[in-house]
């Protein structure tokens, strides 16, 4: 049996330049768990690879397909499915990722078989075993004896049966665990993976779901809003075998409490760690554990990237974020004073006003902040926002839920004049910092160059 393990994107405003590329780490774990069952397989990313998915499926003739991606990628993950199908009716289409675990029902497609709507490892170890069996059952007649049946003892799963959707309950997982990943795809093209600046970059996996109440996040909606860290033995253990310089801990927040992250910064400590580390923070853990940011500091720690959401406390209540205007300027006084660049995060509200925009640019001038990003209020479905604003939606496309793109209508001005203050605040970052025009300058030379080569 062949496996073709496929990352899907969607273009975006951003993918000219492209300023983050991440290594397809959930297909990686996936990866391992296939070398344990020496199941044959391959991993494509057209970002980290610049291979084409239609090649591949040509040149590879996968068995099974199995398809990832976020929101995004929805349309992306459809045509592909179809297009799969199409060359081959026999292969098996297996999806899953952050946005199937919710919203499992966008998937229910004619060319899809299986959805895995539970995010955890074990439920991908009993499915890929069970296709395992299922093909290696089958003789020539590839998939014979494909039992549905055995399906239905594997929480997580919806599959289609006979034409129509089963879904089997999920469940919470009540221990955190991953296997170590062998990372060959990014072995393979080394220094593709990049945040910004920092080219040479893996990601790390410490913990699921988040604790705190959101309205607008969708992280705290995984594994039934239950949060688990992973065992700090396991995570000592993978960080010692990655060999990139930078690690982006990609917790929704990585910084949770005092206990966990001193262990964390201890164990580093005493292992010799020599890394450079970029994670998420809130601006209230920051602002009330000074002494801890001094320690990341000097472990490494370069990049924080912190949801301050909002100048107004107004606006922060009303997102139930549970910080203040006070703990954000906090954060970024510590953030500087420890040589730890930050990376704020901002919202814009559907209900922003002329003067609020002016407000939230007057705040970053303020504060001297040359690395922020500012999305646009989006509820993503699955959120207890989406079932708030779902009658006043009016985009489908998901492609446009990337939190550059307006899916609501603003309250008190046009589309046309709520982008253009949106964006002028990306336009005042362009000539304001240094930061910004290097990057953008240093990847123009990347595409001008790698256009050179091509002709």
């Amino acid at each position: 049996m062949k496996i073709l393990l496929v990352k899907c994107h969607k273009n975006t405003i951003y993918s000219a330049y492209q300023p983050i590329i991440c290594e397809p780490l959930e297909l990686e774990y996936i990866s391992t768990m296939l070398d344990e069952e020496s199941i044959k397989h391959n991993i494509i990313d057209r970002l980290i690879d610049n291979r084409s998915f239609k090649n591949c499926i040509i040149n590879c003739t996968p068995d099974v397909l199995f398809l990832t991606g976020y929101i995004t990628a929805v349309d992306t993950i459809l045509k592909y499915a179809n297009y799969a199908k199409k060359q081959n009716k026999d292969i098996k289409v297996v999806v899953g990722g952050v946005h199937s675990e919710v919203n499992y029902e966008d998937f229910f497609s004619l060319d899809i078989d299986v959805i895995q709507h539970q995010g955890d490892l074990h439920t991908s170890k009993a499915l890929i075993r069970f296709l395992k069996e299922a093909f290696n059952s089958s003789g020539k007649e590839k998939w014979r004896d494909f039992d549905y049946k055995s399906l239905e003892d594997i929480s997580g799963l919806a599959y289609l049966q006979h034409g129509n959707w089963k879904v089997n309950e999920k469940k919470a997982i009540d221990f955190y665990t991953l296997p170590l990943p062998k990372r060959t795809i990014m072995k393979e093209h080394p220094y593709k993976a990049r945040y910004m600046n920092y080219i040479g970059l893996a990601l790390l996996k410490t913990s699921i779901s988040c604790p705190y109440s959101c309205r607008f996040c969708y992280c705290k909606e995984i594994n039934k809003g239950i949060y688990l860290k992973r065992p700090i033995e396991e995570v000592i253990m993978e960080i010692k075998a990655i060999d990139e310089e930078y690690i982006w801990i990609v917790d929704d927040t990585f910084l949770i409490d005092r206990t966990s992250t001193l262990d964390f910064i201890d164990r580093i400590k005493k292992e010799g760690i020599n890394k450079k580390w970029i994670a998420y923070s809130r601006a209230d853990f920051i602002a009330n554990n000074e002494d801890i940011i001094k320690m990341l500091s000097e472990i490494g720690f370069v990049e924080i990237i912190a949801g301050l959401e909002d100048s107004s406390d107004e606006f922060l209540d009303s997102y139930e974020k549970g910080t203040s205007k006070n703990e954000g300027e906090e954060a970024v006084r510590i953030l500087k004073e420890n040589n730890i660049r930050l990376t704020g995060l901002f919202l814009a509200g559907i209900d922003f006003k002329k003067r609020d925009f002016k407000r939230l640019r007057a705040w970053i001038k303020k504060m001297n902040l040359k690395s922020y990003t500012v999305s646009i209020f989006t509820p993503l479905k699955g959120t207890e926002l989406y079932e708030e604003y779902k009658d006043r939606i009016d985009v489908k496309d998901f492609s446009k839920y990337d939190f550059l793109h307006l899916v609501l209508r603003p309250t008190h001005m046009s589309k046309l004049r709520f982008y253009m203050y949106f964006y002028m605040i990306y336009v005042e970052q362009f000539f304001s910092s240094p930061y910004i025009r290097s990057f953008l300058k240093h990847r123009l030379k990347e595409i001008l160059k790698k256009k050179s080569i091509s002709k």
